[in-house]
């Protein structure tokens, strides 16, 4: 597989740009700040790591071993929002 960055960063800017005109998807944020927000959420909410588990338990066919953890999916997607401006 090859990992196309730019256009997936083209992608996910197009489309973010796209929300921010509707009013009530309007965060007065970059989208970097966003992911931000969203990061902290989701690591200070309980709740949505134990979704994420009931989730990929029910979802995913990979072995134990292979799946991959709430910490890691995390980090991973902070990682990937830092590569917006």
């Amino acid at each position: 597989m090859v990992l196309r960055a730019d256009v997936f960063v083209e992608t996910v800017e197009s489309s973010f740009a796209e929300d921010q005109k509707a009013a009530k998807r309007d965060t007065q944020a970059t989208l970097r700040e966003s992911t931000r927000t969203a990061a902290q959420t989701l690591a200070s909410d309980g709740e949505y790591r134990a979704e994420y588990i009931r989730f990929v338990d029910a979802m995913s066919y990979a072995s134990d071993d292979e799946r991959v953890d709430f910490d890691s999916a995390l980090e991973t997607f902070s990682e990937v929002g830092e590569w917006f401006a």
